[in-house]
Parts: structure tokens; C-alpha cells; sequence
């Protein structure tokens, strides 16, 4: 099984997906069953597209610039956007088995700051020729990439590093800090009854956060662990925020998730859970339910954490260019984020050829991008749909605002 504190993130995806963990743990006969055809799916993927390593600000000259124009606030300004970075932890208890699935991000390039997004374990993605598939179950019969790979589809978007984290080593961090202090609404209790944790406030030890994190009461609802788990992080972020500087968490500082708590941490970040319904049929009778996503509340939540998304796999997403075609740069960051939840991955941003257009334009020119561009200017509120006869190589729909650009 991989490390949690020294993943291999050096290889591909695709070489990252096609490294197979032999399964320890006995797994429910519904993901046996899948588990051929799962092998020939995620082990079929083809090269994400690649992003020049650049910086990009929205208001500043930082990016990699396509026009021999350098200044941001002159007509034909243009940059390429490196993605937010992501990085999936898988937490483990001390049996092994899945109990948290947490989503970090990080704004974009170098920036500070980010998100975290809990998802159930149980949270169902369609998987092609299979159908639908926990995270859990992917974890459980082919280890931590294809539990990635499946929680790229429920989210619709792509996801860079994957690491899991044991009980001890999430302890070994948390020892950093010292106890984690929440205030826990329910108490649990254990098979027998008797209470493991009471309701109230609570200071848990280091030992004590992961066993409080990933307790489940008999017949209590999973979706209320996941309460737990936010309950858990927020605090423990705060206390990384507060921590003196220079704090140095176990195993390599510059990339898994010791990179991205102590960015996330250094700024503004958000932690959230992921928008979820019961799914009691999507199982055998008597297997564990599973968690439909809520669709349209994901795709507002998306862009509130991970700005500059990829797709999960090629294609998924359509990619964007905003341009501003007025001198106002403060439109683009909303139109951004607007194009994201429609479902696009925004590529590039800056400034139209010149700054009087009057009207917004959603160019495209494939037929098939029509019915997003559509969607594009419904969520903006404004503008026209334009088909053009061929769009530059950057980008598939260009964005740009005009006049009566209202955001």
C-alpha cells in the first residue's frame, strides 16, 4: 500500500494508475465482480493535457504571455492559468480500512491559502462499463489510485496526488500541534452501548483525533462522521495557522501533504463537505449504503475551492479563454468562476484585441460545444452566443466581456 508521508509522485497518471496493489481485505462480492473490468478502464487513460509551468495573477504581469504586449491593463494581454493543485487523502483506521476521503487544494501556481473538501468513502461515481463504484470499494480491492480515480469521476474533476494517511501518522501530526479541541453535538457510543465519546466539548489527544474522526455508532448515519471529520480539521487547521513559523511536518516538506497544509494554512482556506444524498439501492442488500452526488450544488461548490479545475479525464471539461473587452480586469475573476461551474476548465485569461465591444461574446466553433457555451451566458446573466468558423489552438470557447458585462 502506498505512504502516506513519502507517496511516489514523481511517475504519470497513467503510470501512477497502472500500478496495481495486491488487496488484503476481504471486499463486498458486488466490487469483485467489477474488479476485471475495472482493471481494463482505469488502466486505459490516455495523456492529460499538459500546462506550461507558469505563474498567473489576475491582476498583476505575472504568466507566461502569449502577445509581445506585457502590460495586464494594455488591449491583447494574454496568460496561461497553471491548474489549482489537488492532492486526495485517504485516511485509514487501525484496521486499514477507509474512513475519510478529504479533497486539499490549493488556489493556483504558488498562491496561498486553499480548500478542503470532506467526502464520504461511500461517495458513488460512474465508472464506464461497470456502473457505479464507491471510493471505498475502488480502495479496497485496488488500492489508493483507483480510489483516485473514481473520486475524480464523482467529482468531475482531475486530481494530481493521492496519499494515504494511517491513524498513527495523522496522530505523529497532530502531535505538532498538541490536542484538537471541537465540540462534538451527538454522543457515540460503542456496540455494548457504553459511551466512547461524549457529547459536548472535547480535547482530543493526538492518539484519540483519528479514532474520534472515524468512529460510526451502530445504526448512526455515516454522513454524520463526516460532520465529525470537519469539525476535526477546522480546528486542527486553526491551530496550524496559529502554530509558530517554521513548523515541519513528517516526511518531504516541498510536495504531498505537508506542501499543501502549510500553504492552505498560510492564508484564507475553507473547509466543506461534499453535497450528498443516501443512495440505499445503489448496493447488494445488506452491503453498506452508498452517496449520490449532489450535482448541481457541486458545481457551485467547485470553483468556491479548486478556481482553476481540470477535467477528471480529457474532454471532460471544455477549455476556456476569458478575455476582458472592456478596461475593467475586475470582471474577469467572477466570469471565471462562472465558466468553471458551468463545467469549463479555464485555460488562459486577459484582454481582448481591443476594449470597446459592446456586447459579451461566447465564441465557439465545434457544434458540439454550443450546448455549453449556452450555459455559459445563462449563468453570466448577459451576453450572446456566437458560433465562429475556427478558434485559435489555446482554447475551445473564448469568453470575452463587454460592456454590458454586469458582475
Amino acid at each position: 500500500m502506498q505512504s502516506g508521508l513519502d507517496a511516489d509522485v514523481s511517475l504519470t497518471r497513467c503510470e501512477r494508475r497502472a500500478r496495481r496493489a495486491v488487496p488484503e481485505r476481504r471486499t463486498p462480492r458486488w466490487a469483485m465482480a467489477a474488479y476485471a473490468v475495472a482493471l481494463t478502464v482505469l488502466g486505459a487513460c490516455i495523456p492529460v493535457l499538459g500546462y506550461v509551468g507558469v505563474r498567473a495573477v489576475l491582476d498583476s504581469s505575472d504568466g507566461e504571455v502569449i502577445d509581445p504586449v506585457l502590460d495586464p491593463n494594455e488591449p491583447r494581454y494574454q496568460a496561461l492559468v497553471p491548474p489549482s493543485p489537488t492532492l486526495l487523502v485517504l485516511q485509514t483506521d487501525a484496521a486499514g480500512s477507509l474512513v475519510g476521503t478529504v479533497l486539499l487544494s490549493l488556489p493556483s501556481g504558488d498562491a496561498v491559502g486553499g480548500g478542503v473538501l470532506l467526502m464520504p468513502p461511500g461517495t458513488l461515481a460512474d465508472i464506464p462499463e461497470i456502473g457505479r463504484l464507491p471510493i471505498e470499494a475502488s480502495y479496497d480491492f485496488n488500492g489508493a489510485d483507483s480510489a483516485r480515480s473514481t473520486a475524480e469521476r464523482a467529482m468531475h474533476v482531475g486530481i494530481d496526488e493521492v496519499v494515504v494517511i494511517t491513524a498513527a501518522e495523522w496522530a505523529d501530526m497532530v502531535e505538532l500541534t498538541g490536542p484538537v479541541t471541537v465540540t462534538n453535538p451527538d454522543v457515540l457510543r460503542g456496540a455494548d452501548g457504553s459511551v466512547v465519546f461524549p457529547a459536548g466539548r472535547l480535547e482530543l489527544a493526538p492518539d484519540d483525533v483519528a479514532l474520534f474522526a472515524g468512529f460510526v455508532s451502530p445504526d448512526e448515519s455515516r454522513l454524520n462522521r463526516v460532520l465529525r471529520q470537519e469539525l476535526v480539521w477546522s480546528a486542527w487547521l486553526g491551530d496550524l495557522a496559529d502554530a509558530p513559523e517554521g513548523l515541519v511536518f513528517p516526511g518531504e516538506q516541498e510536495r504531498g501533504i505537508a506542501r499543501f497544509l502549510t500553504a492552505i494554512v498560510a492564508g484564507t482556506h475553507r473547509v466543506e463537505s461534499l453535497p450528498v444524498v443516501a443512495d440505499a439501492e445503489a448496493n447488494e442488500p445488506g452491503s453498506t449504503v452508498g452517496f449520490t452526488v449532489d450535482e448541481e450544488a457541486l458545481a457551485e461548490l467547485v470553483p468556491r475551492l479548486i478556481p482553476f479545475p481540470t477535467g477528471a479525464m480529457p474532454g471532460d471539461r471544455p477549455l476556456v479563454k476569458v478575455l476582458a473587452g472592456v478596461a475593467d480586469r475586475s470582471l474577469i475573476q467572477p466570469a471565471v468562476r462562472r465558466a468553471v461551474a458551468t463545467g469549463g476548465q479555464v485555460v488562459m485569461i486577459g484582454n481582448a484585441e481591443h476594449f470597446d465591444h459592446p456586447e459579451t461574446e461566447v465564441r465557439f466553433a465545434e457544434p458540439a460545444l454550443r450546448s455549453y457555451a449556452e450555459s455559459v451566458v445563462e449563468a453570466l446573466g448577459f451576453g450572446t452566443v456566437m458560433q465562429v468558423d475556427e478558434i485559435d489552438d489555446s482554447a475551445q470557447v473564448i469568453v470575452v466581456l463587454g460592456a454590458d458585462a454586469d458582475l
